[in-house]
């Protein structure tokens, strides 16, 4: 400030615009008073700039709950079993019903909640192995409706495999989420195959937008974009772990620690609100 500038001992300070000059360094501290500065200014290097508007951060929901159109929610942190036990069914948290159970001639997947290497960064996880065949199955056959956003925390055991991580049926599209020799792949059976995205064997959160333009988030950036095709109306029927329900084909070695759906494409700020809370809660990057 200048020999002449205000004394700032005051509560109230009203300075006019022509007599405050900004120095680079050693601004004064005005949060004991209140200041009032008159006319226009322009700011300088180390001045804030006060016509910025307020950025609001996105507060993550605190479950998948809080948002409309769940259709189901499994979270291995609240399967009531024991470490290295069977999980021949897996409940819904959704309150729909619409839990999963062991496929017909399968061998279930496998609960782990103190095994540290089969967990997903210390948290429980339930194991898909590809050489026995697992998969789990949606054990009703709900409607997900027409585009659907699916929400996943996983990790692939080993790099490079081909298996799927989800396949849902139904209005007569059948929508495949897969690993494909070391890539993440968003594709179905009547439409474009849409690859991005190398599959590594950390624990990741995405979430999966099954639309006329598809597209997967993964930690919240977007790894996959494109044409695809909608699901129809009323799909069906999912499995986790495998393309079939028997486990038999393009079966995947992987650990799920939590899976939902919605019946509905989530807006820009649910997206960022859902993937906080699966990277709060599963520690992914």
């Amino acid at each position: 400030m200048s020999a002449d500038s205000p004394d700032f001992s005051s509560s109230v300070v009203v300075i006019p615009v022509a007599q405050l000059t900004v120095p680079a360094v050693d601004f004064p501290d005005w949060t004991d008073g209140y200041v009032d500065i008159t006319g226009a200014i322009t700011p300088g290097e180390d001045f804030p700039d006060w016509t910025k508007a307020l950025v609001q951060p996105v507060i993550p929901v605190s479950d998948p709950t809080q948002l409309s159109g769940l259709v189901f929610w499994l979270n291995a942190k609240k399967v009531a079993q024991g470490d290295g036990t069977a999980v021949t069914a897996w409940a819904d948290l959704s309150g729909n019903g619409n839990g999963f159970a062991q496929g017909a001639a399968t061998n279930p997947p496998t609960l782990y909640t103190t095994t540290t290497a089969e967990l997903i960064n210390g948290h429980p996880a339930v194991r898909f192995t590809a050489s026995s065949h697992t998969a789990l199955n949606s054990a009703t056959t709900p409607t997900y409706g027409s585009p659907f956003t699916l929400c996943m925390v996983a990790q692939a055991v080993t790099a490079g495999q081909t298996g799927y991580f989800a396949h849902v049926f139904g209005g007569g599209v059948d929508i495949y989420w897969l690993m494909n020799t070391g890539n993440l792949e968003l594709a179905n059976s009547s439409a474009n195959n849409l690859t991005d995205g190398a599959v590594d064997t950390v624990a990741h959160s995405h979430l999966v937008i099954a639309a006329s333009t598809g597209t997967v988030l993964q930690d919240g950036a977007q790894i996959i974009h494109g044409t695809s095709q909608a699901p129809g109306a009323g799909a069906g029927a999912m499995v986790l772990g495998a393309l079939t329900t028997d486990g038999l084909n393009f079966p995947s070695s992987i650990r799920i620690g939590e899976v939902f759906l919605y019946n509905r494409a989530l807006n820009a700020t649910e997206q960022v609100e859902v993937d906080g809370y699966m990277r709060d809660g599963w520690g992914t990057p």
